[in-house]
């Protein structure tokens, strides 16, 4: 898919592949990865996944990147969530608490971001 199609999808709302609800596979299986609070998970291509809350309320700094603003918005409304948003080299980076978005091309992350 390209980066054109992706944003128009979320531009035009047509995002059923959305889960309007955490993943099952990473509640039964979060615990095997022997994670404790403040560990850092990565979730490339977040949208606006309700993973990210849930990861984030078990104390994990949850970083994730994503090309749509539109998504990213979305997530910090929906779960009224209060953010700063700065520009970075190549990205505008969304801020609250142990979150941090990432939004532009994944393919653009370094370590370095």
């Amino acid at each position: 898919m390209r980066a054109k199609d992706w944003l128009d999808r979320w531009q035009q709302n047509r995002i059923g592949f959305h889960q309007g609800e955490v993943n099952a596979s990473l509640q039964q299986y979060i615990d095997l990865f022997e994670l404790n609070a403040g560990d850092r998970v990565f979730l490339p291509l977040c949208g606006k996944a309700h993973d990210i809350a849930w990861l984030a309320a078990r104390g994990f700094e949850v970083i994730g990147i994503e090309l749509s603003a539109i998504a990213i918005e979305a997530f910090f409304a929906e779960f009224e969530v209060h953010y700063q948003c700065y520009e970075s080299d190549h990205f505008n980076v969304y801020e609250s608490g142990n979150i941090t978005l990432y939004q532009g091309d994944y393919f653009d992350l370094t370590v370095h971001d």
